[in-house]
């Protein structure tokens, strides 16, 4: 016997600042702060880098 399933996404938005998620979470103002040095530092890896590093293996369960 087949049982169907229904399954529904919800979009809920939400217009908040990164500004004042920040105020509210000192945690992500660290890691901002923290992203930005490295990218001052050249550590960081563009849209593309990223993309071009992975391979299926990387979404293996």
């Amino acid at each position: 016997m087949s049982q169907n399933r229904n399954i529904t996404l919800v979009l809920q938005e939400e217009q908040t600042s990164i500004r004042k998620e920040v105020e509210i979470n000192p945690e992500l103002k660290k890691m901002i702060q923290e992203s930005r040095e490295e990218y001052r530092q050249g550590l960081g890896m563009s849209t593309s880098e990223l993309l071009e590093s992975l391979s299926s293996k990387d979404f293996e369960f």
